[in-house]
């Protein structure tokens, strides 16, 4: 459902993020968010518009693996992973039609959809979106355990502040 004041907060807060470099990870909500800050768009529905036999919603089972996402190769995800297929959850009807600008795409899902990016300029503006939950699944994967351990590690000590 729209919370066009939710959607204006987490405008605000990217507008800052951007303006002084803070690193930023985008989960889910938070990865479509980002897309559309940089200049992206939507696809509304995926049942409707983009069907495939690959299932993207599983809300009966959050911590259930649903399909695999394939990193790219000398990517930030790439980094935490020991595979470059890993299996996600998953739980969202809309997806990225169009990267944004300054935006990498680096997971697949297997039907094609981009399921994770990170910035151009990662070095010096950590920004990395993904489109499943790995903070439901930290406690028992370790793919998700490095996502959250290499995203942290590598943040200045001033944004952690």
């Amino acid at each position: 459902p729209v919370n066009e004041e939710r959607d204006r907060f987490d405008w605000l807060l990217l507008e800052r993020a951007h303006a002084d470099k803070l690193p930023v990870l985008g989960i889910c909500r938070g990865f479509q968010t980002l897309n559309v800050f940089h200049g992206g768009t939507l696809i509304q529905d995926l049942p409707s518009q983009r069907p495939s036999p690959i299932s993207h919603a599983r809300e009966d089972a959050p911590t259930a693996f649903v399909h695999e996402v394939r990193l790219a190769p000398h990517s930030v995800l790439n980094d935490a992973a020991t595979e470059q297929l890993v299996p996600v959850n998953s739980s969202h009807h809309q997806a990225l039609r169009e990267l944004g600008q300054g935006l990498v795409p680096i997971a697949w899902s297997e039907d094609g959809l981009i399921e994770g990016f990170q910035n151009e300029n990662w070095d010096e503006h950590r920004v990395l979106g993904v489109q499943w939950h790995p903070e439901r699944l930290w406690q028992s994967d370790e793919f998700s355990r490095r996502l959250f351990r290499d995203f942290i590690a590598g943040v200045p000590a001033r944004a952690r502040r």
